[in-house]
């Protein structure tokens, strides 16, 4: 009976492995939706910041970085480097494959760092994706929803003009 038994686990779990497999991760294009995001944040960011670097009082510049993850590899990414005066602020992207979120840029201050994540917009809990190259329960791959960064310090705020404006000040120690 026992064997039985046994014959049904294995069955049950080679067909689970196989249903798996179908749904495997296109890797490639997860990295490609996630550069695209990271683009897309690099662009609003300038958009807020647009009236400060026309009147020369805001600078950006760009570092290009490498970053690794699971599944991804080893690729370049953008670092932004924003200059208020003698402050620098560094927008320094840590991947895609992060516990809570499908993406995370650290904003990093003279004494201080907050985090943007790219969260699902339909939902306001944070995701946990999987990392063995299978689409669990609670992974999303990037292009199964509509995804939008947030301002995550204390509290999970909307990424818009004012609210980013007041991260660089509270991560300038201002």
């Amino acid at each position: 009976m026992a064997s039985t038994s046994f014959d049904v686990f294995v069955q049950r779990e080679q067909e689970a492995a196989r249903r798996a497999d179908a749904a495997s991760i296109d890797w490639q294009a997860e990295k490609n939706e996630w550069l695209f995001q990271l683009d897309s944040l690099y662009a609003r960011v300038s958009g807020f910041l647009k009236p400060y670097i026309d009147a020369g009082q805001i600078s950006m510049a760009d570092s290009d970085i490498e970053l690794t993850e699971d599944h991804l590899g080893v690729y370049p990414v953008k670092l932004r480097i924003i200059t208020i005066g003698t402050k620098s602020i560094t927008l320094e992207p840590l991947g895609t494959i992060q516990t809570g979120s499908r993406g995370r840029v650290d904003v990093v201050g003279p004494l201080t760092r907050a985090q943007l994540s790219l969260l699902d917009a339909a939902t306001e809990t944070m995701l946990i994706p999987s990392t063995n190259g299978r689409n669990r329960t609670g992974m999303k791959r990037l292009s199964d929803g509509r995804w939008v960064w947030k301002i995550v310090t204390r509290d999970v705020l909307e990424l818009n003009r004012e609210n980013f404006l007041n991260l660089l000040m509270e991560v300038a120690n201002e």
